[in-house]
């Protein structure tokens, strides 16, 4: 592997993730306008309704970011692995 290569992997996946994060932080504030309720759940109703990522990004949004970008960096290291 290049090590130009690694760097505009590592590059497309900060990218990639600050913008997913972004988008996700965006509807988990758009969600718990719509259903205030929401707010108050812990953690395990929120993962056992489908909302988890809502709580996370409305709860902690830099964790939800790390979170976000650490996967993003794997899966474009992945894939430039799988295409080299």
């Amino acid at each position: 592997m290049s090590r130009k290569g690694l760097v505009l992997a590592v590059l497309a996946g900060i990218g990639l993730g600050l913008a997913s994060s972004a988008w996700s932080y965006r509807v988990a504030l758009a969600n718990i306008r719509v259903r205030p309720e929401l707010a108050k759940v812990d953690w395990l109703d929120a993962l056992l309704s489908g909302h988890f990522n809502d709580w996370l990004f409305y709860h902690y949004p830099l964790a939800g970011i790390v979170i976000c970008v650490i996967f993003c960096i794997v899966f474009t290291l992945g894939v430039y692995a799988r295409l080299r």
